[in-house]
């Protein structure tokens, strides 16, 4: 079909008749502004987490502990942040050898929210964490937490840590929160909360 220039100049107005605003529109740029900035901003969200995943995924792939912590510290942040489901591994039934000499199955606690932490005896910030621990044993004991403390030198291996590290165990023994190293005392509060609600 060939077209003559008429029906180019018709076909043209006629497209730029479409991207022609009608005679009531006004410009708001303060409003188009706003526009593109919202609709830019779930882009820039996607773009830190795949970031931010991609990292701990590279970081998990080094044999360094605390790098594999740190790792594992993002991964979790992320599944919790994006609401992702994570199936939870249950840890072994073990026998503990707690610091005053006394020693523990894991089994006899099920059914509590365990939060069992493992740690040296020479470690002066894991003495603060375990003065946190007892509180928390206080104010949870009746809503189901049980503290365990084990020792590092001795049952880390078993438990497969290598630094001092903490896990909160839910009630049927599965890994739902590790933080290894430091931690505040608001945040284990928060994820002992949330577990005893579940």
């Amino acid at each position: 079909m060939g077209w003559s220039d008429n029906d180019r100049r018709q076909w043209v107005d006629d497209k730029l008749a479409r991207l022609t605003p009608d005679s009531k529109w006004t410009p708001d740029v303060s409003l188009g502004l706003e526009q593109l900035r919202h609709g830019d901003r779930p882009r820039r969200q996607w773009r830190m987490w795949a970031a931010v995943a991609a990292t701990a995924a590279i970081l998990l792939a080094i044999p360094t502990p605390t790098l594999r912590a740190f790792a594992h510290k993002c991964g979790v942040f992320v599944a919790r942040v994006a609401g992702l489901g994570q199936s939870r591994p249950l840890l072994a039934d073990l026998r503990l050898s707690e610091p005053d000499g006394l020693a523990t199955k894991l089994s006899a606690s099920h059914g509590s929210v365990i939060l069992l932490t493992i740690w040296p005896p020479s470690c002066a910030r894991c003495e603060t964490e375990r003065s946190w621990f007892d509180e928390f044993q206080r104010d949870f004991r009746a809503r189901g937490l049980t503290v365990v403390a084990a020792s590092l030198e001795q049952d880390g291996p078993a438990i497969g840590v290598s630094i001092p590290t903490t896990l909160i165990l839910d009630r049927r023994g599965g890994i739902a929160v590790r933080h290894a190293g430091f931690c505040s005392k608001a945040e284990y509060r928060h994820d002992i909360e949330k577990l005893l609600a579940e």
